[in-house]
């Protein structure tokens, strides 16, 4: 978790004086392996600690992961108006790289009789070498399924900003619940803190049925649309003066 942390504070670091796309697409490999990393610890750790709630330990963790990015959505957006990018790179990439650092002090797998027993676990009666895994058309499935959801997700994030501009609306003041803030910022907060609050369910939901909860969480997408009407039914535009 500590050599992910330095390496998302690294790469980070290099965005904030990138001046071609090599470096950028170089910056975003040191990211992913760096974020990768602190990800599937802490989530591997969780599951020690409580192997008998595994879906919903692994759907609370990424929660955290997923949510959690909208705690910074309107400080980097202050930063970047008053300093700049480079410098909103720089600051919070050293910034979360060292509590990344810090609290990877405190991370420990579970001693003996600190964690439950994992009553209800069904799995493989034998572990499986990472090449073994590698030649499992299942694993390439799987992997498949997450590429498709990660990069549709990543795209219909990184649109936001220019449809919003597109419409006009990108600075227009929304008033969410008595707090001010422009359309933008209120649509990337919404947006990560309903993908957090998704995880912990649709990792519980397959305890009950796995074949349903899946093709729930493929007609997702479908229901866009009904979430853009929510949004718009919440938010109110601010009277002009």
């Amino acid at each position: 978790m500590a050599f992910g942390g330095v390496l998302v504070a690294i790469a980070w670091s290099i965005n904030s004086v990138a001046s071609s796309l090599g470096m950028l697409y170089l910056a975003s490999a040191i990211s992913g392996i760096g974020a990768g990393a602190v990800y599937g610890t802490c989530v591997g750790n969780a599951l020690k600690w409580f192997p008998d709630r595994r879906g919903l330990t692994a759907g609370l963790t990424a929660a955290g992961f997923g949510a959690g990015a909208a705690a910074t959505v309107v400080p980097i957006r202050d930063v970047i108006l008053s300093y700049g990018y480079e410098t909103a790179f720089l600051w919070f990439g050293l910034g979360q790289g060292l509590v990344v650092l810090l609290l990877s002090q405190l991370l420990r797998a579970p001693r003996p009789g600190e964690a439950p027993a994992a009553v209800r676990l069904r799995q493989s009666l034998r572990e499986y070498t990472p090449f073994e895994m590698l030649r499992s058309p299942i694993f390439y499935l799987l992997y498949l399924m997450f590429v498709m959801v990660a990069a549709s997700g990543l795209m219909a994030t990184a649109q936001i900003a220019p449809i919003a501009k597109d419409f006009k609306l990108a600075d227009q003041e929304v008033v969410i619940l008595f707090i001010t803030a422009t359309t933008l910022s209120a649509a990337l907060v919404i947006d990560n803190i309903l993908n957090g609050l998704a995880r912990p369910f649709f990792g519980w939901a397959p305890t009950i049925s796995v074949a349903r909860t899946q093709w729930r969480w493929c007609s997702r997408s479908a229901r866009e649309p009904i979430g853009g009407w929510a949004r718009s039914a919440v938010a109110r535009p601010m009277p002009s003066s």
